[in-house]
């Protein structure tokens, strides 16, 4: 079953349909209604690939884990439980939003590749990644594509001219927030 289809069925312009489905305002209620109540007698849905081909969005974000060995422990991802419940918070907050979660694995050799085939595959329309070092910021900032990297502290931060508009970095210093929390605390007179 296809668009066209369900127009002749409706008895209305496959346009019609299109605007329906798509949640134009342009049509009246009455249509609307009658062209949903067939969409969802034939459980008709429309192309997905078709969809993304023709320039919609593909409302997913990619959630890429860096799960190279040579990370020190602590930022192997699938090791960590802070990022199980991390990724939690990034895919209901996601699906609130009518948004999809790609969950995708890089090692630091394959990351950029991996990343920009996904986006020129036209799977995701932005990503997350983390535990990205040095090599992966560098080469994904050559990308055109809206990303965040979270958990991520390095000196490359620093280099303003690889930062884009569609880049934002999340993280914090774990050691140095522990080391402030604990002064404040010796500070305050706390001792045990």
């Amino acid at each position: 079953m296809n668009s066209i289809e369900i127009a002749k069925i409706a008895g209305v312009s496959r346009s019609t349909v299109s605007k329906v489905l798509n949640n134009y305002p342009d049509v009246n209620d009455e249509t609307r209604k009658h062209v949903l109540d067939i969409v969802k007698k034939y459980n008709y849905a429309p192309d997905f690939s078709a969809s993304v081909l023709a320039g919609k969005k593909t409302n997913t974000i990619g959630f890429f884990m860096n799960v190279d060995k040579n990370l020190p422990k602590e930022k192997l991802v699938h090791e960590n439980d802070f990022y199980s419940q991390f990724l939690n918070v990034v895919v209901d907050s996601a699906n609130a939003l009518n948004y999809f979660v790609t969950v995708c694995r890089i090692s630091t050799e394959d990351a950029a590749d991996s990343i920009q085939r996904i986006f020129s595959e036209k799977r995701i329309d932005s990503a997350i990644i983390v535990g990205a070092d040095d090599a992966i910021v560098s080469e994904v900032a050559k990308l055109s594509c809206p990303v965040v990297f979270s958990s991520y502290s390095s000196d490359i931060l620093m280099n303003r001219s690889i930062l884009r508009k569609s880049m934002a970095f999340v993280g914090f210093d774990a050691y140095l927030a522990f080391k402030s929390m604990t002064e404040k605390l010796i500070l305050n007179g706390y001792k045990k």
